[in-house]
């Protein structure tokens, strides 16, 4: 049977966005971003070995492409640049082991994810699940617009390993599960 514990204990119940031209913004992997807030989350399988852990980080990001007028589009085109573009993930790791093929390197590249739309307590964000961005890490991201030149990124990530199938099965349950949880307590309320 696994445990689980919060490691931060506090967590703020609403963020607000008073003055976006006011914060700061720096570049990380495919996006202009601030970071807003992040939790984290361990299960445990017995007192102290990890089965699993899971956070969430909630980001403010720029578009940084002025003729965007459809986030989805953007999204996808940024993505796909940051994956397969002149500097992208994958690029590198064809540069890096250019004497294999693609087939030879499917579980070192990462594959371009499906991009859908979600509604969520009436919020709609488009979103989209990825293996392997971060090093056997899954990431989910659920995003939605904030303005013209804003969007706000919701990023759960997580692993696991497991000691026997039946541990297997129960991770690959009950985290989704909690995740569906935590995704449904998001309500994004503009002003």
């Amino acid at each position: 049977m696994l445990g689980f514990s919060e490691k931060q204990k506090k967590r703020p119940k609403s963020i607000n966005i008073d003055n976006i031209d006011s914060l700061d913004f720096e570049t990380k992997g495919w996006r202009t971003t601030n970071n807003l807030d992040v939790g984290m989350w361990e299960y445990y399988r017995g007192k102290k070995n990890i089965a699993a852990e899971l956070s969430m980080r909630i980001d403010l990001h720029k578009i940084t492409d002025d003729n965007t007028d459809v986030l989805k589009s953007y999204l996808k085109a940024t993505y796909e640049d940051y994956l397969n573009g002149p500097n992208g993930l994958n690029t590198k790791t064809r540069k890096d082991f250019a004497e294999y093929s693609d087939d030879e390197l499917s579980k070192w590249l990462v594959t371009m994810p499906e991009f859908e739309e979600k509604n969520i307590n009436t919020t709609n964000f488009i979103f989209w699940h990825v293996f392997g961005e971060v090093r056997g890490r899954h990431l989910k991201y659920y995003v939605t617009p904030v303005d013209d030149s804003h969007y706000l990124t919701i990023r759960i990530r997580y692993s696991y390993s497991a000691k026997s199938d039946e541990e297997l099965t129960e991770l690959e349950n009950m985290l989704p599960a909690d995740i569906e949880k935590l995704v449904n307590q998001i309500k994004v309320s503009r002003l």
